[in-house]
This record gives C-alpha cells, structure tokens and sequence, in this order.
C-alpha cells in the first residue's frame, strides 16, 4: 500500500482535488435557466416515458399555459431560440435528471451525478493522456483539468456537458487502445461509449466519428472482424431513435447562418484565455512542426515523438471546430457548443510543459518549473473563464456562488399582490421561476404587443437580470430596434400597474383585472335551424321534425326561454303539439377565459309539425318562423377616478339594447338607449301578442336612476363611493326576435313519383 501511495501520490493529490472542486457548495447555488429547463423537460419522462422537445411532445416556452398557435404569439411555431437540432441533442441527461429527481426536488441531487460524471472525467483524462504520450504529460494535463474553470463551471450543471465530455474520453481512448492492441474489449467499450454520446449530443457524436474514422483511414488501420461488429453494435442502437424522432428530415430544416462572432465563440470555448493562451498558442505551433517537419527536428527536447497521437489532436481539433460551424444552428453557436475542444487543448500545453522539463536534467530547473506551472494555475484560476457568455467569474467564485432568495421573494409578492393564478410575463430566468414558485411563466418577448395591451385578466410582468441582452436573444425573430430599447412591447401595458422593485435588477408589474366588459350589440342569435329539423322540403300530412340552436352573443346569462310558433307554422294548416314552449335551461352570456371570447350555444327540441291537409297544388312555399322572447340586462360599470371623487370613465356590456347621448359630471351620469339589434322590446309573459308592453328598467344600489322624457338620469349616492373603484347600473328589459325560413311545402298525391320512388326509399 505504501509503495502505491508512495509511486502515485500526484496523481491521488491532483484527483483529490478535482473531486474536492466538483462536490464543494454542490447544491448551494440556485439552478440557473438551463437547468431548470432540463429538469421541466425531464419531467415529461414521468409521465409519458419521453422527454418534453422529442418526438412530437412541444416544449417551447409558451406551452405551460398556452397553444402554440394561439394569437398570443408573434411567430408560430414559437420555438423561438431552441431550434430543433439543439432540442434532439439527446436524451441522457433528460433520463438521469428524471431518475434522481424522484429522491428529492434539490440542486445537490440533481447536479450530483454529472459532478460524478465529472470525477469519473478525471481519471480517464489522465489514462487517455498518458497512452497518447507519457505519465508526466498526463499529470500536467490532469492539474490544469482539475482546476480548469470553464469545466467547474459546465461540468456541475444539470446539462449535457459532463456527459459529452466523459463520452468524448471514453471513446477515443478505447478506440486508440483497440487499434493499438486489436482487443474485442476495447472495440465494445468504444462503441457503448459512442453510443452514449449520442444519446448526450448528436452533433458532437458525428464530430467524433469523422475524427476517429480520418485517423483510422490515415493510419491505414486494418478492418478486421472486431471493428465491424462495434460499428453493427452502434448503427444497430442508434439506427431506431433517428427513425424514431425524424431526426433526419428536420436536420434539413435547420439555419445554417452563423452570425455569432465565430473565433471568439471558438477561443472561449477552448478557455485557455489569460496566462494559458500564450502556452496553448506555442503549443499549436510546436505540434503543427512536429506534424510537418519532423524530419528535420534533431533537438529530442521539443520532438512529440508518438505521431499518431499528434495527428489525432490535429484532425480532432480542426473536426471539433469545422463540423459544428457548418452545422450548428446560429441560436446555439456561443462557447458552450467548444466544450468538447478544452481536453485536447489541454493536453496540448501539457505536452509542451513536458517538453520544458526535458531542456535540462537539473532537478532544480525541473522545480522552477514546477513552480511556474503553479504560479501559472493560480493566475489561470483567477481570471475569466471566457470572452462571452459566461465570462468574468473565477474558480472561487463559481465555488462559493451564494443562494439566492430572490425566487422565495418574487412568490410572496406574487400571493399577496394576486387573487389567483395570474399570467405570467417575463424577460428571462422563466424556467427557474417555474422551478421554485408554484406558478408557470412566460417570455414576454414573442408575445404580441396587442395581446398585452388587451389582456384583461390578471397579468404580472417580471423584469429581470439584462433585460437589453435577453432581448437580443430574439434577434432571429424580433426587431430588436422595435421590440427592444425604449420600445419593448410591455411598456404601454405596465404604465397602469403597480411596481415592486425586488432587487437592483428585477422588478414587477402588477396588472390588475380589468373591469372591462367585452361589448357588442346582440343578446341571443339564431343563426339557422339545425340540418333537417326541419327539412328544406316537407310533404303534406308528413310530419317533420322543428327544433333551434340558439348562441348567446350578448354578456348577460337568459336563464328562461319562450319561443312559439307565428305566422305559416302558427296558423290553421299546420298542427303542433304544442305553439309555445317555456324552456327554463340556461344559455351563458359571452365570457373571456385568458384573452379568448367563450361564447355558449344550447338546443331546443320544438317537437312534430304537420301540414294538416291535401295540398291542392303540386307544390308552394311556405315560412318556418318562429318567435324567441326572453329577459336581458344590459350593465353599465362606471369607473370612479383614483385621485378624485368623479366619475373617469365608463364601460358598457353586450347586449341588444345599448347607450348612447352620454354625459357624466362629478357623480351625476346621463344616457339615452336606443335598439342595436333586429329584435325589438317586448313584454315576456305576453310573448304571442302584437301590442305589448316596452318598459325598461334602470336599476342600481349605489345610482338613483330616474327616467326624463328620452334620457336616463343617474345620481351617485356620496356615502356609498369611494375612490378607485367601480359600480355598477343595470338595464333590465324584455327583448323578443323572429326567425323565418323558407321550406318548400309538396303534394303526395300530386308527386307520387317522386314521393313512393326516392323519398320513401331514402
């Protein structure tokens, strides 16, 4: 045990390390918006066994609440800065966030086991290391991985980083072994592994089987039965889910157009900013001298003797870069989609280390330069991780990041300040938002501005983190001179609600439920009768069938329905069971449910009808019609100024009987009524009459209403307003309407052809 600590210890100290980095303050930060997102998304397995964003089950931000084509949205489909390619990345780590999400909803368990990941990473770098060149350089190389800041920083998330990386490792390492030793073993690990990467990120999957398949054809390794089952073992499980998800038909679909700034996504994604680039930079030109003029170097310090492994960091670094610029949506090309470039990037600067150390044999040049490698690390560790995206944070930072209690706070203020489940608007951070409140949100920037202007329910907008480059996200989609700056499409609406500020970057808009009828100048409408009831044509003596579909398109509820027989079905020719029928069924006014007009429709069975004798011609036309009498209200809110004891405004709710001549001082209010449908006043008891009784009625509990030749007079009751608030004057009256169609009325005897041949038959 002694002489295996004693010929390891670096290597013990250095893992010791990297899992001390990996598992300190795990679950101390809050889970940011791509991992919220995972974990949503892995919920969806629960249920119905597939991921949200796969096979034909939606995720896109909006389908909390909402359908994706609903006029709520700008863009349809608004998948709006996830393309499809980037959302069939693999299934993985949605399949791993599931399973440990059933020991507990926390950020330690869900981010541990790609920490684990992480520290499995660690070994395997070290023995890939050490097989392409020697213990030394995998030691280097290990130190540099171990406290690499962009890799603390990706490989902790709940994401497909650490996976990709483990996967990235694992197969190049068992397919450099199977083609150095041609052992069956290695060739199965390597193939699982490809398969695992996959299933982690497809395009790093194909980037990694051009890369390993050039190194195979310029090798001019041999193809033996070995390497021909891995390859069966691979197409054999992935062939499935690529015919599974459609993955190959939407590849095509997909934006080719890189707008991002191309090197620096690059040289952020490879991270050896700050003192490491310098080394990375010298590394290049050493490995591209050993690759071109090998022949020509004498100086055994700087010649990397084992070729082939020079050649595989050369193809996988040029394949690594080319493959995802060429095939990568542009929503995705930032430093994150390079990753997979950092392992051999570090090797690299290891390797030229290595080759420091060889310029003398001293022992004290050789601590020189193991301090310098130290002094170098601490620098390293302590300046940016990169020149976008996630940039200006150091490895203590990313370790000891604090919790924050801002999404505790922003769902107190969301319980106090609403009566319900309100909807949700924000800027960003949507996903942790619906991680740590019990509420579902929104980004507000594909919603159409006129949808928030007019959105009458409960609305909260949430303002968060940089709400200029949140918005840039969308520059794809949106106009960012429009949609954005002083123009963002939120702006009108938030003038009318109340703000909190929560912190010095987030703040919320309370929008209260407007008080806001939906208007209109109809109450019941009877479009047609059904099909065949009645028929477009009747025989005499033949009794048919009668009944109506009536819709509610004012906003008042008619709980109580007359509707009789007039005019042909009311007279002498024709026999009924029954002339008038009260129906107490009740047909809902029009209400809007989260922006979306319901309107209610019910049906009304009439009964038989009969032409009750011969009917001397061949034929004639004849009119259904019947009557619908019923009560409605036509309500009038009147909205009382919040800084005055006056009336502000006014609102009037659909109906047949409307307003109009309207004049309002302080708390008197004034008003005409005319009729804007083709119905006409009426008394309901009295429904089959012609002279009947046309009296309105003006009714409210805080308004004495008094009626002065043609116009209403309304008078506030003082002690009964306040400021801020609204009331409410009700127009009661009996509203009667006539439907007629016309039905061709034929003789038996006189069409006894036609009567015996076709209709009899049918």
């Amino acid at each position: 045990m002694r002489g295996f600590l004693r010929k390891h210890y670096l290597l013990i100290i250095i893992l010791v390390i990297g899992v001390f980095f990996r598992l300190y303050n795990l679950g101390t930060s809050n889970l940011h918006t791509d991992e919220a997102e995972v974990y949503l998304a892995s919920q969806n397995i629960l249920k119905s066994g597939v991921p949200k964003g796969f096979h034909r089950v939606p995720f896109y931000e909006n389908a909390y609440l909402f359908e994706s084509n609903t006029s709520m949205y700008e863009f349809a489909p608004t998948n709006y800065y996830k393309s499809d390619l980037v959302l069939k990345k693999g299934w993985l780590p949605y399949y791993l966030t599931a399973f440990f999400s059933l020991f507990g909803k926390n950020e330690f368990l869900l981010r541990f086991p790609f920490a684990l990941i992480g520290v499995i990473s660690l070994f395997f770098f070290f023995q890939l290391t050490n097989i392409l060149f020697n213990k030394r350089t995998a030691l280097i190389a290990l130190f540099f991985y171990a406290i690499s800041p962009s890799l603390l920083f990706y490989e902790r998330m709940v994401r497909y980083y650490s996976p990709m990386i483990l996967f990235i490792i694992l197969s190049i390492y068992f397919y450099v072994k199977a083609f150095k030793e041609d052992n069956w073993k290695n060739y199965l690990l390597g193939a699982f592994s490809l398969v695992l990467l996959f299933y982690t990120n497809v395009l790093i999957f194909l980037s990694l089987v051009i890369v390993l398949f050039i190194f195979w054809f310029t090798k001019r390794i041999k193809i033996n039965r070995n390497l021909i089952y891995s390859d069966l073992i691979i197409i054999a499980l992935i062939l499935p889910w690529i015919l599974f998800s459609g993955f190959l038909w939407n590849i095509a679909k997909e934006p080719r157009q890189i707008t991002a700034p191309v090197f620096q996504s690059i040289t952020a994604g490879i991270n050896n900013n700050g003192s490491l680039y310098f080394f990375f930079y010298l590394g290049i030109i050493l490995l591209l001298i050993n690759i071109i003029f090998k022949k020509k170097i004498h100086n055994k310090t700087f010649l990397w003797k084992n070729n082939s492994s020079n050649y595989l960091i050369l193809i996988y670094l040029l394949a690594l870069i080319i493959i995802p610029y060429l095939l990568a949506p542009s929503s995705s090309f930032e430093e994150k989609l390079f990753l997979s470039l950092i392992p051999f990037s570090l090797i690299i600067i290891a390797k030229l280390f290595d080759s420091i150390f060889k310029v003398s044999e001293n022992n004290i040049f050789k601590y020189v330069v193991i301090i310098l490698i130290v002094i170098i690390s601490i620098v390293h560790i302590e300046t940016a991780i990169g020149r976008k995206g996630h940039n200006i944070i150091t490895l203590k930072e990313i370790i000891n990041i604090d919790r924050n209690e801002l999404y505790n706070d922003i769902e107190e203020v969301i319980k106090e300040q609403t009566s319900g489940n309100p909807l949700i608007l924000t800027t960003s951070e949507q996903f942790p938002l619906m991680f740590y409140t019990d509420y579902s949100a929104q980004t507000i920037w594909p919603v159409r501005e006129e949808f928030i202007n007019n959105y009458d329910e409960e609305l909260v907008i949430i303002e968060t983190g940089f709400v200029e480059g949140t918005c840039n996200l969308f520059y794809r989609y949106v106009n960012p001179a429009v949609r954005c700056n002083n123009n963002k499409n939120y702006l009108d609406r938030i003038n009318e609600c109340k703000a909190f500020a929560m912190d010095e970057t987030t703040n919320l808009y309370f929008c209260k439920k407007r008080k806001k009828f939906i208007g209109g100048g109809l109450g019941l409408f009877f479009p047609d009768f059904p099909e065949n009831q009645p028929p477009d044509f009747i025989w005499d003596l033949e009794p048919f069938q009668v009944a109506v579909n009536v819709k509610n398109l004012g906003e008042s509820n008619v709980d109580k329905l007359k509707i009789i027989f007039i005019q042909d079905f009311g007279g002498r020719e024709f026999d009924t069971e029954k002339s008038e029928f009260l129906f107490n069924k009740k047909i809902a006014g029009r209400k809007k449910v989260s922006g979306e007009v319901i309107t209610s429709e019910e049906f009304f069975d009439l009964g038989n009808v009969t032409f009750n004798h011969k009917l001397p011609l061949k034929l004639r036309y004849i009119n259904a019609s019947v009557k619908l009498c019923y009560p409605y209200i036509t309500m009038l809110r009147i909205n009382i100024c919040n800084d005055s004891l006056n009336i502000c405004n006014y609102d009037v709710s659909g109906g047949p009987m409307q307003i109009n001549s309207v004049s309002y001082d302080e708390l008197n209010f004034n008003f005409s009524i005319y009729n804007s449908a083709e119905g006409f006043l009426g008394n309901f008891e009295n429904c089959q009459e012609d002279n009947m009784t046309k009296e309105i009625k003006v009714e409210s509990d805080f308004f004495k209403c008094e009626k002065l030749k043609d116009e209403f007079r309304c008078q506030a009751d003082v002690l009964k307003i306040r400021k801020d608030d609204y009331y409410l004057i009700s127009i009661n009256y009996d509203y009667q309407q006539e439907f007629k169609k016309g039905l061709l009325l034929r003789s038996k005897e006189r069409n006894k052809y036609d009567y015996e041949n076709f209709y009899k038959k049918e």
